[in-house]
C-alpha cells in the first residue's frame, strides 16, 4: 500500500506549501496545502499499519474570516469537498471548525481568534491507509 509521503509529492500551486523561517516543528502535515501567512509552533503524527494522523499548529496574525477564505480556496483548489462547517463567539473570541474530505483522507481544522491575540490555527490530517493482505 503507498505510504502517506507519497501523497506531498505534489506540485500544482494550489498544493505547494509556503513556509516561514520561524516556523518549529519538523514539518506540516502532509497531502492538505498550507497558507502563507502562517508560523508553524508544533507538528506530531501517529503511523499505524491502517492509517497515518498528522497535525500541527499554527499561530498567524491573518484575521479569521480571511485566514477562512485563504484557507477554503487552497482547499478547493487542492481537490478537497468541505464536509462540515460551523462558527460562532465563545468567551474568548471567535472560532471556526471545519472538516474536509478528499478521497480517503479527512481533515478538521479549527481556527481561533482570541479576543487579546493572533488567530491560531489548528490543522489536523488523518489519511486512511488501506490494510494490504
Amino acid at each position: 500500500a503507498p505510504r502517506a509521503g507519497t501523497l506531498a509529492g505534489a506540485t500544482s500551486p494550489a498544493t505547494t506549501t509556503p513556509t516561514n523561517p520561524a516556523d518549529q516543528g519538523s514539518r506540516d502535515p502532509q497531502g492538505f496545502p498550507r497558507v502563507d501567512g502562517l508560523i508553524r509552533v508544533s507538528f506530531s503524527g501517529q503511523y499505524q499499519p491502517t492509517y497515518t494522523s498528522e497535525e500541527a499548529h499554527y499561530t498567524t496574525p491573518t484575521k479569521i474570516y480571511d485566514l477562512v477564505k485563504k484557507i477554503d480556496d487552497a482547499a478547493k483548489a487542492g481537490g478537497w469537498t468541505q464536509t462540515q462547517f460551523s462558527e460562532g463567539v465563545s468567551g474568548n473570541g471567535k472560532w471556526v471548525d471545519e472538516q474536509w474530505k478528499k478521497d480517503d483522507s479527512s481533515v478538521t481544522l479549527e481556527i481561533i481568534q482570541p479576543e487579546d491575540g493572533d488567530s491560531k490555527y489548528w490543522v489536523r490530517v488523518g489519511i486512511q491507509i488501506p490494510a494490504t493482505n
